[in-house]
């Protein structure tokens, strides 16, 4: 209204905050990166199944490395700092081989080779052709090469050589997934459980790792042609590789049983070997059909009356000790006489045992955890995840459905 004093504004509130998206990008990753090496240094010296931390640390250590490298590219520090101009490009080499080895110390120890530096023969030979042709060059010399920007033939070489690296990238991450996945068919051949012992989450990390490759792959076969410029594409791998770190972090304090386990998967070395989908994947082991067919009735018989699947931590070197053959002589009779493997003929034997107590009188007034525990199942989230697989129904409807 007219002749009424005005407010002023609060002087606490009259100002805006102006932030530059690239330096708060920037800094993100520059915080990132310290993350990572400082992380890759603690794996470094972990006693926790130390090999394949050297590997996992020295992978962090790199990405974290290469991602302030970036950085400094858009601050142009490659004019002060001439000598670290290409300083990364033969770590590019390392990616695959580091996460190979890393994935296969984690899956298969026992089949990792002694003679280990050769798959970084192709990171040798590379820095063996840059030292003379690039590395020992003076600072201008390389500033000059830098901004001829793919004239001349070593400007030349690092642009084609690319393909190869990207190739060489793609192709250990692809294996090592293959690693993984053949892992986890042998986890289910030897443990009744295996969430504890399962690498799930590393493969969820490789699968980002190929989608990295994939995606830089396809932004040079189309030679340049997306809407993405070299810096772009710099930004968008750093910040996976960002959130990669912490999630590797993430998944690796949250999963720390596991490296307890490492030591029955080495010795159960035989039945853990990746086995082939053909009749003769257990060609090495000497059983005829009368035999298997023996064992396989002795260990229908064992299960039921002893019910050694009620333990949690029952494994295929449990039952075998308890049959009186090896494991991997048990892995060929469930698989050849059951079509199964010893993850799922445990946990069949475990719902069976559940819907007994589901309609017991004794379990009618105890809730569905007791009923979980009681049947061998260490949780209630993977009991229910069985059951409804067997049953075709959750445990709560199986009980009210069987109630008189």
């Amino acid at each position: 209204m007219e002749g009424e004093a005005k407010t002023p504004a609060s002087p606490y509130f009259n100002y805006t905050v102006n932030v530059n998206p690239s330096i708060l990008s920037n800094m993100v990753q520059f915080l990132g990166s310290i993350f990572g090496i400082s992380f890759s240094i603690l794996l470094f010296f972990s006693q926790k199944n130390h090999r394949a931390n050297r590997y996992l640390s020295l992978l962090l250590l790199i990405t974290g490395l290469s991602i302030l490298l970036q950085l400094g590219l858009d601050y142009e520090i490659q004019l002060r700092f001439p000598h670290i101009i290409h300083l990364f490009y033969p770590a590019n080499l390392l990616y695959g081989p580091l996460l190979f080895l890393f994935t296969r110390e984690m899956t298969f120890p026992h089949k990792t080779p002694r003679r280990t530096f050769l798959h970084f023969i192709p990171f040798l030979f590379l820095m063996m052709f840059l030292i003379p042709s690039f590395y020992i060059l003076t600072g201008s010399e390389k500033i000059r090469l830098f901004h001829q920007q793919g004239e001349g033939f070593i400007q030349n070489f690092f642009q084609w050589f690319q393909y190869l690296i990207l190739f060489h990238g793609f192709s250990y991450t692809l294996a090592s997934f293959m690693e993984t996945r053949a892992y986890q068919k042998a986890v289910h051949r030897c443990f009744s459980q295996s969430e504890k012992v399962s690498l799930e989450w590393l493969q969820r990390i490789i699968l980002i790792i190929l989608f990295i490759w994939s995606i830089t792959i396809s932004w040079r076969l189309f030679d340049y042609q997306l809407p993405l410029t070299g810096n772009d594409m710099g930004k968008i791998t750093g910040f996976l590789g960002i959130f990669l770190i912490y999630l590797v972090a993430f998944l690796m304090m949250r999963q720390p049983d596991l490296f307890q386990y490492l030591t029955l998967l080495e010795e159960e070395s035989q039945p853990l070997v990746p086995l082939e989908k053909s009749p003769g994947k257990y060609r090495n082991l000497t059983m005829d059909e009368t035999t298997c067919q023996k064992h396989c009735q002795s260990l229908y018989e064992l299960l039921s009356s002893k019910k050694l699947y009620l333990n949690p931590e029952f494994t295929v070197k449990d039952l075998a000790q308890e049959m009186g053959i090896s494991s991997a002589q048990l892995s060929m009779v469930i698989s050849s006489q059951t079509s199964e493997n010893f993850h799922s003929l445990i946990n069949r034997f475990r719902v069976e045992e559940a819907t007994k107590l589901l309609i017991s009188s004794e379990f009618q007034n105890r809730n569905i955890l007791d009923v979980a525990l009681s049947s061998g199942f260490h949780s209630k989230s993977v009991f229910n995840r069985y059951f409804k697989q067997i049953t075709g129904t959750t445990p709560l409807q199986y009980k009210k459905s069987h109630q008189k």
